[in-house]
């Protein structure tokens, strides 16, 4: 017997409202991290061996704060559209299903 998987196509709130926290978490969490390795690292202790990093101090903190720009400016966004269509979706459908 193979499931009806035609319902898994429809965009889910749920989903995007998990991509959009795991986003904002992990820029959270990411930004700290990034502050206290180059705290560290510019006090004289160096950067950890688990670290990874990109030639010097100055090019490592430039390459992360970008990264982390782009999630902040381009995927942040782009998650709110696909949460806020999910929503629009999600309440079109069940209002018409409701009639």
């Amino acid at each position: 017997m193979i499931p009806d998987l035609s319902l898994r196509s429809d965009p889910s709130p749920r989903t995007a409202l998990a991509v959009l926290g795991a986003l904002v978490a992990v820029i959270a969490a990411g930004e700290v991290v990034l502050t206290r390795v180059v705290e560290t690292a510019v006090s004289g202790g160096g950067f950890p061996a688990w670290f990874p990093r990109v030639g010097s101090i100055g090019q490592t903190v430039v390459f992360y704060a970008t990264v982390f720009d782009a999630l902040t400016f381009v995927a942040v966004p782009a998650a709110l559209l696909w949460l806020g269509y999910a929503c629009g979706y999600h309440r079109a459908t069940t209002e018409i299903a409701g009639q």
